[in-house]
C-alpha cells in the first residue's frame, strides 16, 4: 500500500480518470483489508493482556497517502514493542505502547476507508 501511496500520489491521483481512480481504490481497499484481518486476529490474541487506549488525533485533511506512510510507522512501532529484544523490559510500557499502535492501526484504516468512499 505504501508503493501504491507514493506512486500515486494526490496530484498524480486528481489526473487519473474515473475508471482508473476506482481501480486503484479497489487495490488499496484490498490491501486495507489484509491489513485490517491481521489487526484483528493481533487485537484478539493480544487484547485481554493490553491495557485501553485511544488513538492519537488524526488531521482530517490528511490523505489517504499521508495516512499509508503512518499506518506503516504504526506497524514498525508494533513489531518492535512485541519482538525487539533490545527494548526496555518495562512490560507494562510495552503494553501501553503494543495497545496505542493498534488503536491507530485502526484509526487509520477507518479514516483511509472513509476517504475511499467520498
Amino acid at each position: 500500500m505504501r508503493a501504491l501511496a507514493r506512486k500515486f500520489g494526490p496530484d498524480e491521483v486528481s489526473q487519473l480518470s474515473v475508471a482508473e481512480n476506482a481501480l486503484l481504490s479497489g487495490l488499496v481497499r484490498d490491501h486495507l483489508a489484509v491489513i485490517a484481518a491481521a489487526t484483528v486476529g493481533m487485537e484478539h490474541r493480544l487484547g485481554p493482556i493490553l491495557p485501553k487506549t485511544s488513538a492519537v488525533p488524526e488531521l482530517h485533511n490528511d490523505s489517504w497517502q499521508t495516512l499509508a506512510d503512518a499506518l506503516l510507522a504504526d506497524a514498525r512501532e508494533l513489531d518492535q514493542v512485541l519482538n525487539a529484544a533490545a527494548l526496555p523490559v518495562d512490560v507494562a510500557e510495552r503494553k501501553r505502547r503494543a495497545a496505542q499502535a493498534l488503536a491507530n492501526i485502526d484509526q487509520r484504516i477507518a479514516r483511509i476507508r472513509a476517504i475511499l468512499r467520498s
